[in-house]
């Protein structure tokens, strides 16, 4: 992941380049935004949040909006090759641009220069900044993820079983948030502490 911050005046834009690690990339965003908001003291329905992945098959009217204090795209590179979403895109951050405050945040899955864009000024707007590589969670960062995301949920997950988990999910996120969801399940429905051979269990594993 490499994030790409640039200010000018009272505007920020923040761009982040983000593997395929969904709960990574989620506390990123909230650590960034919350330290945003905070700073300039707005609450988060100042904030305009879409995932251009999720939505692409829907109208890019979703972007013909008045620009927030705090702008968050994420996924802008789902859209490339669209002329339309293109279009869309680059509206927005200009009304941005001449609104001359605020925050945008855009995330992509490459650096901003080899997003297939048509419209090759949208590149140069999101290569504007400074860019800081961030490495992908290691074990013992996964283990911590695991376990911060269990307590929000309400429930207690050991260390030893959180590292099992991580070892045979190859570190994969997305697969282990989706099994963390199976372990609460089941551990509600059977009245059972969360141990290696219970999840050897429930996993058949």
């Amino acid at each position: 992941m490499v994030i790409g911050l640039c200010v000018r005046d009272a505007r920020a834009t923040i761009l982040l380049n983000t593997p395929s690690n969904s709960l990574m990339f989620e506390s990123i965003f909230v650590a960034i935004f919350a330290r945003i908001a905070s700073s300039i003291m707005m609450p988060s329905s100042n904030a305009f949040f879409v995932d251009l992945r999720l939505v692409k098959d829907i109208s890019p009217l979703l972007l013909s909006v008045e620009p927030y204090p705090i702008i968050i795209l994420d996924n802008i590179d789902a859209i490339a090759g669209d002329s339309d979403w293109e279009l869309a895109l680059f509206g927005l951050y200009n009304r941005w641009i001449d609104k001359g405050e605020g925050t945008f945040i855009a995330s992509a899955r490459t650096s901003a220069d080899l997003i297939p864009f048509l419209r090759k000024d949208l590149n140069t707007r999101f290569e504007n900044g400074v860019s800081l590589p961030l490495d992908f969670l290691d074990e013992k960062s996964c283990c911590d993820a695991l376990q911060i995301r269990a307590k929000k949920r309400g429930f207690i997950i050991p260390e030893k079983v959180a590292a099992f988990l991580v070892k045979h999910s190859n570190r994969d996120m997305d697969s282990l948030v989706k099994i963390l969801d199976r372990l609460d399940e089941a551990s509600l429905s059977e009245q059972h502490e969360l141990t290696v051979p219970f999840v050897k269990k429930v996993l058949s594993i």
